[in-house]
């Protein structure tokens, strides 16, 4: 369940950055979450091989990446 919690928060922060970032649409942050909720139902058997902390780990180090990389400034407007 922490896992879940983890992806959920860092995937927020990377969606508030490509919305902050890319104009005024929100077409980006859509099929940003849309390619989100597909994903775990691409691995075999409808997400049997899905684990919540390894993704949660990863969406997490790609949103400290951008934090680090672009500087707190690019996640508010």
């Amino acid at each position: 369940m922490l896992g879940q919690c983890l992806f959920t928060v860092a995937l927020r922060v990377l969606l508030a950055w490509i919305y902050n970032n890319t104009g005024p649409g929100v077409l980006a942050v859509v099929a940003c979450q849309a390619s989100s909720n597909v994903a775990w139902s691409l691995f075999p058997n409808h997400g049997s091989h899905y684990d919540p902390v390894v993704t949660g780990l990863l969406t997490a180090a790609v949103a400290l990446g951008v934090v680090l990389r672009f500087g707190g400034r690019t996640l508010v407007r």
